[in-house]
């Protein structure tokens, strides 16, 4: 039951994220097939390639560890063959790694989420009068950088008559990929600062709202009236994003 497509309205609700939980539990929904047992292989199965989707006694009851790099095959035998990174003591427990996963990724698939995610990755909508009717999603990694397709759309949309013409005269002739190639690096120390400025605008409000939404319930928790889960995976998705404002900060404190 800790998987947000079991939860009442009213819990989602209260997940003061813009709404990620939310789309990704409508994306995920499948009318047709039995709620519990899709969880179940869903969270439960794995892939090997050539081997498809499987459900493996045992592996599934490893827990996950995104700092923990595992390999694993079918030998000849036709036997699961797995291998780690990690140095394993006498009656320590063993994890295997999911994959690169984000909270949102490990809360709606498996039910947890983890303070201190190195891979995590956080969504936010960004909505301007320069992109009528569109609303840009950016995404914001665990060390701050921001996902590189959000830079090239706005570098391009707050790009200047002048900047435009340079662009297009040094893309010419260069084939059909030139001009993304063009606006995937910065085109100007105006332009790049217009760029972050407007990211940290955005950030900066996502992040005040989920750590409101963390203390709100991080006070319910005191008087048992509170949630855990969604608390942690706010505090998180807030600290990630921090980590966005302050690299903007100290690259572009014009920014501010």
């Amino acid at each position: 039951q800790n998987m947000p497509r079991f939860w009442s309205s009213s819990r989602l609700d209260a997940i003061t994220d813009s709404g990620m939980v939310q789309s990704r539990v409508e994306r995920d929904a499948r009318p047709r097939l039995d709620p519990w047992a899709h969880a179940i292989v869903s969270s439960r199965s794995n892939y090997l390639n050539d081997y498809s989707f499987a459900l493996t006694p045992v592996l599934d009851m490893l827990n996950h560890d995104a700092t923990i790099k595992t390999r694993a095959k079918i030998d000849e035998g036709q036997n699961l063959l797995m291998s780690t990174d990690a140095v394993l003591n006498s009656n320590e427990e063993v994890f295997i790694s999911y994959g690169d996963l984000s909270n949102l990724d490990t809360l709606c698939d498996y039910g947890f989420v983890s303070s201190t995610n190195p891979v995590n990755t956080e969504t936010l909508p960004l909505r301007t009068l320069l992109l009528p009717g569109q609303t840009l999603q950016v995404t914001i990694q665990a060390d701050g950088s921001i996902d590189g397709d959000t830079l090239l759309t706005l570098r391009k949309i707050l790009a200047n008559a002048k900047e435009l013409e340079e662009i297009e005269e040094k893309t010419k002739d260069k084939g059909s990929n030139a001009d993304a190639l063009a606006f995937s690096r910065p085109v100007s120390d105006r332009n790049e600062l217009e760029v972050q400025a407007l990211v940290s605008a955005f950030v900066y409000e996502e992040v005040d709202t989920a750590r409101n939404g963390a203390k709100e319930l991080s006070l319910r928790n005191r008087d048992g009236n509170g949630d855990d889960l969604v608390m942690r995976y706010l505090s998180a998705r807030a600290d990630t994003l921090q980590n966005g404002l302050n690299r903007i900060k100290k690259n572009f404190p014009d920014a501010f």
